[in-house]
């Protein structure tokens, strides 16, 4: 049976056969323009009885929706149920997704860059461990962190930001920071580059929000704010180490970090480190030792079979 606009018009104001009905609902299942056709039609139909001059009854119409339901019921439910069935499917499947973790650890003289599913940027440095959902919850998104890592939030209002640390959360709607979260020391700290942060002590639920160019460390089991003074201290993510630090000690640890060697130190006081600007990786640990001894009084000795390197 050819399809044809009369046979339309008539379907729409009830006029069909049972036959014409059944033909009709073939030819909207085989092509979706089909749809929009009759849609078309049903448009004009109902501005034509919209604006009739006659004062009579129009015939009767029902919707397209009613006519199908009223044509096969237990198909139109069938489809309900199925399109039910599925939508529960891909909510439990998502569930299932967020609730699978992905654990990633970087052996000791390594760092990693790693894109997120939101398309953040996370730079792990050595010997850190980060915890992320595969697929991120609708409402936030959170890794755990153990470790050091610089992230580059992407930005999204609707989904804030959370990293969950042993000392506190921190929580950005899209910035450049590092963390520094080490449990077995109790080492903490945060600095903010750009963007805006918010800390929350785990032990006292206390919020404080950082500033560009600020940062905050726990210092006897608070977190204290300060300004960032060495910008460089964070070039790591580029393999780059800044030499300029609070103490010798401090500099020995980003070395161990960086190269997986293991110090021994043998003198008496630390030394004063007149040295000041920036190493690369990549130039290896005997030059950072050279750079590192220039204008300094100590003498070294590395033990490649072991990793010790020893100051004296």
């Amino acid at each position: 049976m050819k399809i044809t606009e009369d046979i339309l018009i008539r379907f729409l104001k009830c006029e069909t056969t049972q036959d014409e009905e059944v033909a009709i609902l073939d030819w909207l299942d085989a092509d979706p323009e089909n749809i929009k056709t009759l849609n078309s039609i049903d448009f004009q139909f109902n501005a034509a009885i919209l604006h009739s001059e006659t004062k009579a009854e129009p015939a009767k119409k029902k919707s397209f929706l009613h006519r199908l339901i009223a044509y096969s019921a237990a198909a139109v439910i069938a489809a309900v149920i199925a399109v039910g069935n599925g939508m529960y499917q891909v909510k439990k499947t998502r569930s299932e997704m967020e609730s699978l973790m992905t654990s990633i650890s970087v052996p000791a003289g390594q760092r990693i860059c790693m894109t997120l599913q939101d398309g953040s940027r996370v730079w792990l440095n050595a010997g850190s461990t980060m915890e992320y959902p595969n697929i991120f919850r609708e409402d936030c998104r959170t890794v755990k962190l153990s470790g050091e890592a610089f992230f580059d939030v992407t930005t999204d209002k609707e989904r804030p930001f959370l990293i969950e640390t042993f000392a506190c959360n921190v929580e950005v709607l899209g910035t450049k920071f590092n963390i520094e979260a080490n449990a077995v020391d109790s080492e903490f700290s945060t600095a903010l580059l750009e963007g805006s942060v918010r800390l929350t002590e785990n032990s006292t639920g206390s919020p404080m929000i950082l500033k560009p160019g600020e940062k905050a460390e726990l210092i006897q089991g608070r977190l204290r704010r300060s300004r960032i003074t060495n910008p460089d201290e964070y070039l790591w993510t580029d393999g780059i180490i800044s030499l300029q630090c609070d103490s010798f000690s401090e500099l020995l640890k980003r070395l161990e970090k960086a190269y997986d060697v293991r110090f021994v130190v043998k003198l008496p006081n630390d030394p004063v480190v007149h040295c000041k600007g920036k190493i690369r990786v990549s130039d290896g640990i005997e030059h950072a030792m050279e750079i590192l001894r220039m204008g300094t009084d100590f003498e070294y000795e590395i033990n490649h079979s072991s990793n010790e390197i020893y100051i004296h």
